[in-house]
């Protein structure tokens, strides 16, 4: 990002006024570390996999030192808002894309006095997520067994939906599943009361029956369904009954 001076809000707080942000720098991905593993006998290694890690954001600010404060209330004002909550971090917005929103804490430690010295400085914060949170999106609708809904995710990083499920009719000891394309397949099996609300967060790996867990419901070969990446998917249900499905559209 680049431009002539940002509008930041961390933690619900705008920077103070005399905190005058010149540019915003962030990494077009999260790092990433490739795994590789040497192969007895031959030459090089294969990789075998990637961890994606975190990704930082670092303002060049330059500090107009206002005529009413004494330096060490600047230190002060400065100080809290880079504290945040307890420095347990929070939502991090900038004026140019504020329909991306990041959970992010301050990196390390900012010499107030020396940027006031120096006129200029850099103040990194670091996204443990690797990427920022969009809109989220919401639809509800009525499925036949085998219906599916249709999904245009925009989002460049991975999201997981929740599913909502109100049964129609009351269903025996069966396997349900809701399945993304033909790939991902999550499945639950119990019995279904209608009427019994059935909610599943597959990014909390976490299942509710009509208000009680159910994740002892799960079988160990289900996949918690996601939307990978930006593109067209068909989410298709096994009973029938009221869906409302919710995600947010993550960003790298």
């Amino acid at each position: 990002m680049a431009s002539t001076q940002f509008r930041v809000w961390f933690n619900g707080k705008e920077i103070p006024s005399y905190v005058v942000v010149q540019t915003v720098e962030t990494t077009a991905l999260p790092s990433i570390s490739n795994k590789l593993t040497t192969v007895p006998g031959a030459y090089g290694a294969v990789r075998t996999g990637i961890e994606i890690g975190e990704k930082t954001i670092e303002m060049a600010v330059t500090i107009i030192p206002p005529t009413d404060k004494t330096l060490s209330e600047t230190i002060r004002d400065l100080a809290g808002w880079l504290s945040g909550d307890s420095f347990r971090g929070g939502e991090l917005l900038i004026s140019e894309d504020m329909e991306v929103r990041y959970n992010a804490f301050v990196d390390s430690a900012v010499k107030v006095s020396d940027l006031i010295v120096a006129g200029q400085g850099v103040i990194r914060f670091i996204v443990p997520s690797g990427f920022g949170v969009g809109k989220t999106v919401t639809g509800t609708v009525n499925l036949s067994a085998g219906a599916s809904m249709l999904i245009d995710y925009q989002g460049t990083a991975p999201s997981y939906p929740i599913i909502e499920w109100t049964p129609s009719s009351n269903i025996a000891l069966t396997t349900v599943f809701f399945r993304v394309g033909t790939d991902i397949i999550f499945t639950l099996y119990s019995a279904f009361n209608a009427g019994e609300k059935v909610v599943v967060d597959m990014g909390k790996r976490n299942v509710t029956i009509a208000g009680n867990s159910g994740l002892s419901k799960v079988p160990l070969t289900s996949e918690w369904l996601k939307f990978p990446k930006a593109d067209n998917y068909s989410v298709t249900v096994s009973h029938a009954g009221l869906y409302t499905l919710s995600y947010t559209e993550n960003w790298f």
